[in-house]
């Protein structure tokens, strides 16, 4: 039985499907299973996926009849039976960074009681650039229940790319909430979790984050203005440690709700605020013995633009480190993704057929 099972699905990606299986083979860790869902490709993807397989990554492949959208295809395999201790979820379009799982593992080590053991993940632009880190900020080491959800609205929220958890915590909860959430889903499910339980965060380097055109997973501005929202209405008192922890939280989604929604509006002005006032009334709406909560978050969200707006000493020491700690992030990254087009990408593309094709992509 694999001691980690890595959730993999994909769509005619098949020149980024080698790259993600490549930064998984680049692990070489034994007690790996990967099972890959292709949404009914019709392309190279099998080729891939073949290629991988007969160079000694244990592969289970499942390819879909017909094509369920990307919603559907992401519920069939986030749903389907677990027997492994840990399983990891990786799109296509990214790839983890060299001993992610060794650094997640750890990580469980140092604190058993966590459901998910993180590290960094850098967002990476086409040209290789890097363009955020969005844990930086985060205490690493353990964090605990409660703690933990602040930090994901107040800091930066992870990404699944390189997220490690429990199996047995993961199908008690029953995967992702598409239908209430949209495609913002895994927003809410960390938080929510990260209310009851504890997450570990370590400070490496743990995977890349690709933004580039035609990302299923990008949020639509509906999604991104209305899953904080949601959030604010089913948050229940009796899942937080202690009460200042859950009236923070519910500060900080308010804020969260609060600024989507003026920036809905583009440029300052009136439109902006009464967008921004009628996100509290929403909020008041669906909650209204949390009103106040939501009146400190509106107010929180004019600070925080305020905020992006200065030239202080300290925001300006800030936008210098956060250079400097992409900068070096950059360089890293950089190295493994050369290494990784060498040694798995560029021969299994000419394998699969790609001969002459711009293979540039496997270096972003």
């Amino acid at each position: 039985m694999p001691k980690i099972t890595v959730l993999l699905c994909t769509y005619r990606r098949p020149q980024l499907l080698a790259r993600a299986l490549a930064s998984l083979a680049a692990q070489h860790f034994p007690e790996l299973e990967v099972r890959i869902f292709d949404n009914a490709s019709g392309d190279e993807t099998r080729s891939v996926v073949d290629w991988f397989a007969a160079h000694g990554l244990a592969i289970r492949y499942h390819c879909q009849p017909e094509n369920l959208g990307f919603r559907g295809n992401f519920t069939f395999a986030t749903t389907r039976p677990i027997e492994s201790e840990f399983v990891h979820i990786l799109n296509d379009d990214d790839y983890i960074f060299d001993g992610f799982f060794q650094t997640a593992l750890a990580g469980f080590d140092r604190m058993p009681e966590a459901i998910c053991s993180m590290a960094q993940v850098a967002h990476v632009e086409t040209s290789g650039e890097v363009t955020a880190i969005p844990l930086a900020r985060w205490p690493t080491g353990a964090v605990g229940p409660g703690k933990a959800a602040l930090l994901m609205l107040q800091l930066g929220h992870p990404e699944l790319t390189a997220m490690l958890y429990r199996s047995a915590w993961f199908r008690e909860v029953g995967g992702f909430d598409f239908d209430g959430y949209g495609n913002c889903c895994d927003v809410p499910f960390h938080v929510l979790a990260a209310a009851k339980h504890a997450f570990v965060l370590s400070p490496t380097i743990g995977g890349i984050y690709s933004w580039h055109e035609g990302q299923e997973s990008l949020l639509a501005e509906s999604d991104a203005t209305s899953v904080f929202a949601g959030m604010f209405a089913r948050l229940d008192r009796g899942s937080f440690p202690n009460l200042l922890i859950f009236r923070q939280v519910l500060r900080a989604i308010a804020s969260r709700h609060v600024y989507a929604q003026r920036h809905r509006t583009r440029g300052p002005g009136a439109a902006r605020e009464w967008c921004g006032l009628q996100a509290v009334f929403e909020l008041t709406r669906r909650r209204p013995a949390e009103c106040g909560s939501a009146w400190l978050g509106y107010l929180r969200a004019l600070g925080s633009t305020l905020e992006r707006l200065s030239c202080t000493p300290s925001a300006r020491a800030s936008e210098r480190l956060r250079r400097e700690v992409c900068a070096a992030a950059q360089r890293q990254i950089a190295v493994f993704a050369l290494q990784l087009a060498r040694e798995y990408v560029e021969p299994c593309l000419v394998a699969a057929g790609f001969v002459g094709s711009d293979k540039s992509i496997c270096r972003k």
